[in-house]
Parts: C-alpha cells; structure tokens; sequence
C-alpha cells in the first residue's frame, strides 16, 4: 500500500442521510456543503481531517458495507482537485478499511475566526464532488424514493 495518495487517485466520501435531500428542481439527490466540513465530537473537539476512503483500495459498495445505516450515498472526488486547493490527503488505513484517508487542512468550522473559510472550503468541496450511482437502497432512483419519502414530498 503506498505511503502518500497520489494526485491521480479517486476519492470517496461517504454521505450520511442528514447531509442528502431531494431537489425537486433537478429532480435528483443533492448533498449539503456540511457533509464536507470537519464534524465536532461529542467531547466537543473537532476532527482534524475529513474522511474519505481511496477508491483504488475500497470500492464505493465495499465502503458502504463498513458504514453505520446512517450513510445512504458515496461522492467521488478527485485527490487533485483536493490537493489543488492546498489541502492534503493522506493515507490514514483502518482495521476495517485499508483505504481510509483523510484530508488534511480544513479550517475550524466552530472558531468565529475560521468560520466562513470553512464554509468556503466545505462548498468547494461539495461542487468538486460527483454523486454515483451507488446508494444503500440499490440504485439512485431507490434513494430519491426513499428521501422524498423521508422528507414528505
């Protein structure tokens, strides 16, 4: 497994279902920005990286597989876009999953200092990344069906 993940590399980021909805006006899942921020833990420090896991080690339905319920989609990213915007991704592999990694450089989205350039950054993000067709329901249709059921539309 190599030490650094190169600029050529696919990057997954699995969605939690508070970060999906369904926009009726591109009729298609979409995710929120706050899915690519770095999260507070209950002993409210904040994680240093966001997650993400190497595609070439993981693939989207393996990644699925390691989640909690919770994650309903995958976005895929490209390692250069991230590292483009001076962020870092490295290697960071888990018992269960040998292609975690994490990205590295994010600012603090809970510092009134960092604030908004988190929210900058996680928006960067977000446009960077494209949805698959890879959902915990099976196919895309199945979990527009399941977040317009969630949200009463």
């Amino acid at each position: 497994m190599p030490n650094s993940v190169e600029p050529e590399e696919t990057l997954l980021r699995a969605i939690d279902e508070r970060h999906l909805r369904y926009d009726p006006r591109t009729r298609r899942p979409d995710v929120d920005n706050a899915a690519f921020r770095r999260r507070q833990l209950p002993d409210l420090t904040v994680e240093e990286d966001v997650s993400v896991t190497r595609e070439c080690l993981v693939g989207a339905e393996g990644l699925l597989a390691l989640m909690p319920a919770q994650y309903w989609a995958v976005c895929r990213l490209e390692a250069d876009g991230v590292m483009r915007r001076g962020l870092e991704v490295r290697p960071t592999p888990r018992d269960k999953n040998p292609g975690h990694a994490g990205i590295y450089g994010l600012p603090n989205p809970f510092s009134s200092e960092e604030r908004q350039r988190a929210a900058n950054e996680a928006k960067a993000l977000r446009k960077m990344a494209k949805p698959i067709g890879i959902t915990r329901f099976g196919t895309m249709h199945a979990l527009i069906a399941k977040l317009r059921e969630r949200d009463g539309i």
